[in-house]
């Protein structure tokens, strides 16, 4: 008998459910069982999944030179069928096909990082309207390039990334990701001029993310923040990365 494929939205919508609905949907048997009963409609109504995934297959398929072609292609695996949680034997093996574009790859944490990016990039540009929204204030650093929201939040776009890695054969080491992660982070400050012997240039820092779209393009006017509201963005900034740059400058 063939092994039974899932969609790799479907084991997404399972973690989600249970990660974001547990005393609904109980256990995480039920939350797989859920999955695979609704359509994809209607779970994305609960786990808003689909964005994320299909901007994540988007830069993946940019980072490893996926025509645009066959990054819709993927995007249409990745996501399966409406009304049936399982692809069909040729829907699997093509799937599966598309890891001979990883195979080349010599740098497989900068691929799975560049897609990180690329998620969280769609994420600012779909929920822009969250910036202003009473309640959130301690989470306006999300608004900001990756490179500026720390490892934590950074991982939690994993939830969406590696299922569709994994429906490929590819294995996350989410250690290796971590130090490349920080690595990325170190290069970003310094290259920029946000830092300065470990320490971030506050006012450097705070004019840059005021100025919008010209410093980061998935901003939109809905998501550019004050000068005050840069400010306190800095402060949370220091308070996900500050380490990290801290532990970059002992190690140089």
């Amino acid at each position: 008998m063939a092994r039974e494929v899932v969609a790799p939205y479907r084991k997404v919508a399972a973690e989600a459910l249970y990660n974001w609905y547990r005393d609904e949907v109980g256990t995480p048997e039920n939350a797989v069982k859920l999955a695979k009963e609704m359509t994809v409609e209607e779970l994305d109504q609960k786990v808003d999944a689909k964005s994320s995934m299909t901007h994540a297959v988007k830069t993946f398929a940019r980072a490893v030179g996926l025509k645009i072609s066959e990054a819709a292609d993927l995007t249409n695996l990745v996501i399966g069928n409406n009304d049936s949680p399982t692809l069909s034997a040729s829907q699997a093996k093509a799937l599966m096909d598309y890891s001979m574009a990883i195979k080349p790859i010599t740098n497989l944490e900068s691929v799975i990082l560049d897609t990180i990016a690329g998620t969280h990039d769609g994420w600012v540009v779909d929920k822009a309207g969250k910036f202003a929204q009473e309640g959130r204030e301690s989470r306006k650093y999300q608004h900001l390039p990756v490179e500026m929201i720390g490892w934590k939040e950074a991982k939690a776009d994993l939830l969406f990334i590696s299922p569709i890695m994994e429906a490929m054969g590819v294995k996350v080491d989410e250690s290796k990701l971590e130090k490349a992660y920080n690595e990325r982070v170190a290069n970003f400050f310094e290259r920029n001029g946000f830092v300065q012997d470990g320490r971030i240039v506050e006012d450097r820092l705070a004019t840059a993310i005021a100025a919008g779209k010209a410093f980061y393009k998935p901003l939109t006017e809905k998501n550019t923040a004050t000068m005050d509201e840069a400010k306190l963005m800095v402060s949370q900034v220091k308070e996900k990365v500050g380490p990290i740059l801290e532990r970059s400058q002992v190690m140089e």
